[in-house]
């Protein structure tokens, strides 16, 4: 796998070069914090008393080293000691003192060693020197061993963060945010990457899955918008064949002189109806999805605009057995809106009270002022719909189980076109059931300045 094995070089890399950092500041801190840690215990036990005493008493004269070493005083001039215990000072270590110099000279940190300096300009105790031994090393290489590996530890995580973490997570978030906005209407941002590894291989076929998805939705999209121009001429042809036919058995069903003659009839003119109201809904839904937008002109007496749908739905509901009855204010009523569209949500409305109405049941029309408007209210006492059902009326193809039950070739469309229709007009609709049975619906809006 490319991308293993590119990972495992980079991991590789990251731990050659932690190893060669680690080995160096090793190195560096070791040297430099003994060097301190000696020069710092040699200035604190050598002081100006500690020479005063030397002098007085240079053959006796010396001083706790380092650790466990020992510190004594040489003549520059002859290199030796008066005091008989201290060891031979090494004439190459004591020729690199500089002349009249406070200087440091280290050697032999490994196991141990030796530091020089010049504390005076002559006599028995112008050299000092100091020893120390390796467990004193060892002591002071293991505290720096553990703060180069603590520091070691960090180079090493902040190398690998910035090798190995930091790479794939970009790379991981830009694959994760293909895949969120895939199929989206913009596309992918930007070219796959020109990677040969998995991840680029992945995100290389997002970018076709994605241009396959948007070319097939687009497909979808073009031929939905052909089926909803088709049915809107279909349903437009329709509506003048449609009207002979309801005129025809309204003139009938009058007509006729037998009970059962005039059951059939009504029921005919029903089915009659109910296909033209959905040719009429499928129509204005085509216009609709086209792009139709409300008129939003002055409508100066909304209860004349309802009173020729309650009147269509009251020659309906005469043969059908339900009562259709209007209750409007004397005084006119003006709105902003589209007429047909006003006409088509209330016939949607009135038709669904008389078709799914029980025969000798009532359904009742009022128009209302209200301080911030109007409201048409629609109200019957037929089955209704359950509380769970309320909040889906109005989703397009939703029918409840009563619905269905009475007639299972409706498609819920009426009450779905209704709700698309008041959206467009600024209307507000809403559904709630009656008790003991029957529905409400309320359709709210503004009215126009006297």
């Amino acid at each position: 796998m490319r991308l293993v094995g590119r990972l495992s070089r980079r991991v590789l890399v990251t731990s050659v070069l932690t190893s060669v950092v680690a080995a160096a500041v090793t190195l560096f801190l070791a040297r430099s914090a003994v060097a301190r840690s000696i020069s710092e215990v040699i200035r604190a036990s050598h002081d100006a008393q500690a020479q005063a005493r030397c002098v007085s008493d240079p053959a006796a004269w010396t001083e706790r080293g380092p650790g466990d070493g020992q510190i004594f005083a040489y003549d520059a001039a002859t290199l030796e000691s008066r005091n008989p215990a201290a060891p031979p000072i090494d004439a190459t270590l004591a020729s690199a003192v500089t002349r009249g110099e406070r200087t440091l000279v280290w050697t032999g940190a490994g196991t141990g060693g030796t530091l020089v300096f010049r504390s005076a300009p002559s006599g028995p105790c112008s050299l000092v020197a100091a020893t120390w031994s390796g467990t004193y090393t060892s002591r002071l290489a293991t505290q720096v061993v553990v703060r180069a590996a603590v520091f070691t530890a960090l180079i090493g995580a902040l190398l690998s963060m910035l090798l190995v973490v930091w790479p794939l997570a970009r790379r991981t978030r830009a694959l994760a945010q293909a895949a969120k906005v895939l199929g989206e209407a913009h596309g992918l941002a930007g070219e796959p990457g020109g990677g040969d590894d998995e991840l680029d291989s992945a995100l290389a076929r997002l970018h076709l899955a994605d241009a396959r998805i948007r070319r097939d939705a687009q497909v979808l999209r073009d031929r939905s918008m052909a089926l909803q121009k088709h049915l809107g001429d279909v349903a437009h042809d329709v509506r003048t064949p449609l009207s002979a036919l309801q005129l025809t058995l309204e003139h009938l069903a009058d007509e006729a002189k037998d009970d059962t003659t005039r059951v059939r009839l009504a029921q005919a003119l029903s089915e009659c109806v109910s296909v033209s109201n959905i040719t009429e809904n499928l129509r204005l839904q085509s216009l609709v999805e086209d792009g139709l937008q409300p008129t939003m002109r002055p409508i100066r007496d909304v209860a004349k605009v309802l009173e020729r749908v309650v009147f269509r739905a009251q020659s309906l509901g005469r043969r059908t057995g339900v009562a259709v009855e209007m209750a409007a204010p004397d005084a006119p009523i003006a709105i902003a809106g589209d007429e047909l569209f006003l006409e088509r949500c209330v016939t949607n409305l009135l038709d669904n009270a008389v078709r799914f109405g029980d025969r000798d049941g009532h359904v009742a029309l009022v128009l209302a002022r209200v301080a911030d408007g109007f409201v048409i209210t629609v109200r019957d006492d037929g089955p209704g719909v359950t509380v769970e059902a309320l909040a889906r009326l109005g989703e397009r193809a939703f029918r409840t189980d009563e619905a269905r039950q009475r007639d299972p070739r409706g498609s819920g469309l009426g009450l779905a076109i209704t709700r698309a229709l008041c959206d467009r007009c600024g209307w507000r609709i809403s559904f709630s059931a009656l008790e003991p049975r029957g529905l409400e619906v309320t359709l709210r809006g503004s009215t126009l300045s006297p």
